[in-house]
């Protein structure tokens, strides 16, 4: 069996290395495979960075979800706040733009 094992394997080997190393078109197989296995490493790469990056912002998402249950702080009144105070400076500012003459 074992015998059976490494004679396909080695039948295998060499009839890789007679179609990539062919003489008339060798080269062009050889580019052609390199090509999709840089394919394949940048889809793996961006697969990976897609999935660190959402598991991260899950993360970010839980943490803040048990820090706003850990304050008993109402997240409404912090935006709402926020929220105001950003309105008044965007209306006092244009308030200002529009009294002053142009230059």
């Amino acid at each position: 069996m074992n015998t059976l094992l490494a004679l396909s394997g080695a039948f295998g080997v060499g009839s890789a290395f007679a179609y990539f190393f062919e003489p008339e078109r060798g080269r062009r197989r050889r580019s052609l495979a390199r090509g999709q296995a840089k394919r394949v490493v940048h889809a793996v790469n961006d697969a990976f960075e897609i999935t660190s990056h959402d598991v991260r912002n899950r993360l970010v998402g839980s943490a803040a979800s048990l820090r706003s249950r850990v304050r008993h702080e109402s997240c409404q009144d912090r935006c709402l706040t926020a929220t105001r105070r950003s309105w008044a400076r965007v209306s006092l500012g244009l308030r200002r733009m529009q009294r002053e003459p142009p230059k």
